[in-house]
């Protein structure tokens, strides 16, 4: 029997990226985690909505937002949620929040989960970003005011346009520990609903890479397709290089993982791989990564 084997390609500043060569048998996988938890609806004393897996924490837990689109279909879609899934029995709390032109922040005349949206706005010159990460930071100080979050343990994640959201909410709030990105997002104009504004001044400016010192010192964990053509492998490989050209000289070792895993096309979670006698499930993977982090008190 084959041995399972890692080969890693380094790619300078630091970086590199792992890629798994499974054997025929597979790997042994923990048993499932126990289903998704009831999906509360709730707001903060401002008025901005989000929801919550379960019920309150007995005592402030770990928190992991999850952006994908909107907040409950973010919380129990197995694709954008497995991560929360399996940490909670580990005693982790998930929320989430909408995203831009997706649930209770689609407007009239929009379409829930076009990101056509995105484009409309960002042309007429409004700040998406800067926007929702109000919104997060809102939500942020709500639960820590009433103790369902510890505030030295927070993580957000997000699955490509959840991802972009991830990223920018973790380089916004200084109180974000970690950040885990699925084939995230990481520049505007590689999506197709932005052809026609691949020039726009805002647009270029709300990608990722701007943000990328505010990455510096946090945990980060991108995972993406080797060809991802719908959101660029080569941008998040960017922004990847970039946090770590920053990150050097001022933190060894530098915390930020690349995976590039064979996928088809966009879709990253679950794919069967039979040649390889498994699945792709690199939800699982960045949980130990997680977990081998959490701090100790």
């Amino acid at each position: 029997m084959m041995a399972d084997r890692m080969c890693f390609t380094k790619l300078g500043l630091g970086l590199i990226v792992a890629c798994w060569i499974v054997s025929l048998a597979g790997t042994v996988r923990a048993d499932e985690p126990p289903p998704f938890p009831e999906v509360t609806f709730l707001k903060t004393k401002t008025d901005v909505p989000f929801a919550i897996l379960g019920a309150k924490p007995a005592a402030p837990a770990p928190t992991i937002f999850v952006f994908g689109g909107d907040m409950r279909n973010s919380l129990i879609q197995e694709d954008g949620n497995r991560l929360g899934r399996i940490l909670i029995p580990h005693g982790y709390f998930c929320v989430s929040l909408d995203i831009p032109c997706h649930g209770t922040d689609v407007r009239p005349g929009e379409k829930s989960g076009d990101l056509t949206g995105w484009k409309d706005r960002v042309v007429k010159g409004e700040n998406i970003v800067a926007q929702f990460t109000e919104r997060f930071s809102k939500v942020l100080d709500h639960l820590i005011e009433e103790k369902y979050t510890d505030p030295t343990q927070i993580t957000v994640s997000g699955t490509s346009r959840g991802g972009f959201a991830a990223i920018h909410a973790g380089a916004a709030d200084p109180r974000v520990k970690q950040i885990i990105a699925f084939a995230p997002v990481t520049h505007l104009p590689a999506l197709a609903e932005f052809k026609g504004a691949e020039t726009n001044e805002l647009a270029l400016s709300l990608t990722p890479i701007h943000v990328a010192g505010n990455l510096v010192g946090k945990p980060l964990m991108i995972i993406i397709g080797n060809q991802d053509l719908r959101v660029s492998t080569d941008d998040s490989l960017a922004l990847a290089r970039e946090v770590v050209k920053l990150s050097t000289g001022k933190i060894n070792p530098i915390p930020v993982e690349l995976r590039l895993v064979g996928t088809i096309g966009h879709r990253l979670h679950a794919v069967p791989m039979p040649q390889y006698g498994q699945l792709c499930a690199p939800h699982d993977e960045v949980a130990n990564w997680m977990l081998a982090q959490r701090v100790k008190k």
